[in-house]
């Protein structure tokens, strides 16, 4: 005879209603914590101008952007890669000589007329004096102690010099040196005074082509 087992569901005591009681409970907090930390408001944005992100920034769509500082900087750098280039020719350095010396003229210009005027000697002092205010101190005593005739000389010296300097090409990056070297253009027999007076006449006349 076989016999039969029958299973006898167990009761639902008052113990297993606590219990499903307290496990509600603390489903129930659980998931209301979770809840609120995703509710809870973001914090700002608080870095200041120039200074770098405290965290990442996420741009909410892709977009181009042209920087025009990065723009002038690129540009910068392909203009200093391109070498210097320069079209002297005779025919330019000549004109720059005849132009060079057209200011010449016009520089000396007071200097000639205190010369070339019948006035006394205290008003061509005077006059001699307020020709070139730039000039040094030094150099406006040696144009104070020539003649007429030394002047002259000197300003013919002066005209050549130039007029030979200015002809050749000069290029802007060896003007510093061209200029220093108009002393030495000048004729050897001159006093130093006077090669110190007329270069720094001529000086800032040369230029570069």
């Amino acid at each position: 005879m076989l016999a039969r087992r029958v299973w006898r569901a167990a009761a639902f005591t008052r113990r297993d209603a606590v219990r499903l009681v307290i496990a509600g409970t603390i489903l129930v907090a659980a998931m209301s914590a979770i809840l609120a930390i995703s509710l809870l408001p973001a914090q700002g944005f608080t870095a200041g101008v120039g200074d770098p992100a405290p965290n990442d920034v996420y741009a909410p769509r892709a977009i181009e952007y042209i920087s025009p500082i990065e723009t002038a900087a690129q540009q910068q750098a392909a203009r200093a890669a391109v070498p210097p280039q320069y079209d002297y020719t005779l025919a330019k350095g000549q004109e720059f000589a005849t132009q060079q010396l057209a200011a010449l003229q016009a520089k000396v210009a007071p200097i000639d007329a205190a010369y070339g005027s019948d006035l006394g000697d205290a008003a061509r002092q005077a006059a001699l004096a307020a020709a070139l205010p730039d000039l040094s101190s030094a150099s406006r005593a040696t144009l104070l102690d020539l003649d007429r005739t030394a002047w002259t000389a000197l300003r013919d010296d002066m005209v050549t010099t130039l007029g030979e300097a200015q002809a050749v090409e000069v290029r802007d990056t060896q003007l510093p040196i061209a200029r220093a070297a108009l002393a030495q253009r000048l004729p050897a027999t001159l006093p130093a005074d006077q090669r110190a007076l007329a270069a720094e006449i001529l000086t800032p006349l040369l230029v570069a082509d």
